[in-house]
């Protein structure tokens, strides 16, 4: 599900479709506005819906020779961790601080929810199971 077609459809919801598609048909400046109204509220609706009600989650895979092991290594945003476990899948012990999680030193697999990242026209949803176009 693409940003592009949420808004095509949010627009045609709200009786806005037209000024819509002539934008990003045809690159009129006079439906940019309305446009980027709809994609700052796909954004919000994407965010909202990760955080309150239909978590995003994703698995990384890092080596911590130190055991610590900072958010921004994250290929995503963590929002929440759920497991932290060594390559056997025995689950470790972990203390969550505001930047960094410490773990016992080796690879680790981390799995966690997510916050999405905020989206262009050209973008796809994160969603791809479990949510529709209507919804957005």
């Amino acid at each position: 599900m693409t940003v592009l077609e949420c808004v095509i459809a949010a627009a045609q919801e709200i009786g806005i479709g037209e000024e819509v598609l002539r934008y990003t048909q045809q690159n009129d400046p006079s439906g940019e506005a309305a446009t980027m109204n709809l994609v700052r509220c796909f954004n919000l609706v994407e965010n909202s819906l990760a955080l309150d009600y239909l978590p995003l989650l994703a698995e990384d895979t890092v080596d911590a020779n130190t055991g610590l092991i900072f958010f921004a290594e994250f290929d995503r945003t963590p929002v929440h961790i759920l497991n932290v476990s060594d390559m056997a899948g025995n689950d470790l012990e972990y203390t969550l601080y505001p930047k960094y999680l410490k773990t016992q030193p080796g690879k680790v697999n981390i799995k966690y929810s997510y916050t999405p990242e905020e989206k262009t026209l050209k973008n796809s949803s994160d969603y791809l199971l479990y949510a529709s176009v209507r919804l957005f």
